[in-house]
């Protein structure tokens, strides 16, 4: 179960980081060309993030005069069809790329953080001596014996443990005491 968790997460990335990537290339790739000419200031038209957010480059030539209508209105028609190119093509790309980045900071977040129930500790089972709190067994030989006061259980003078218990696998830790 855990490794579908991990695979989850990594799709969340992977996915984030597709998204991303295609939100940037939508930004940067050329915009269509318009029917009397190509949206930038050169030969091809320029990017999308470009002309969305520097409307003059869009390299449309000088503004007609007023008084030549024809001019005008196909200058006019011209700069409005690619800033609408370009204003649509963000519209999409721009919460393309905050959502895909969202994803993978979601997916890196939930991929570093520790799993929260392998980290809480046990609870103590008292009298086996391995768990937290319990005496360790050194300190359990004298518990009821016939030398601490004739067969009752006493506990006092016992060491009590604070180490987390011994992990299988792993060599034995110090448990400390006197």
């Amino acid at each position: 179960m855990r490794d579908d968790r991990r695979w989850t997460k990594l799709i969340l990335i992977y996915a984030g980081l597709f998204g991303a990537a295609l939100a940037i290339a939508a930004m940067s790739i050329g915009l269509p060309a318009q029917a009397t000419g190509t949206c930038g200031p050169g030969q091809g038209s320029e990017a999308a993030a470009i002309a969305f957010f520097d409307p003059v480059t869009i390299g449309a030539g000088a503004e007609p005069p007023a008084s030549n209508q024809a001019e005008h209105t196909v200058w006019a028609n011209f700069v409005h069809g690619c800033q609408s190119a370009a204003d649509t093509r963000m519209l999409v790309a721009l919460p393309l790329l905050v959502i895909s980045l969202g994803l993978v900071v979601l997916g890196v977040v939930l991929l570093v953080r520790k799993d929260r129930r392998r980290d809480t500790p046990a609870a103590p089972s008292l009298g086996t001596g391995s768990g937290w709190g319990t005496p360790s067994p050194p300190e359990m030989a004298g518990v009821g014996s016939p030398s601490s006061g004739g067969g009752s259980p006493s506990l006092a003078g016992t060491h009590w443990s604070l180490s987390r218990p011994p992990v299988p696998g792993r060599p034995p830790s110090h448990t400390g005491g006197s």
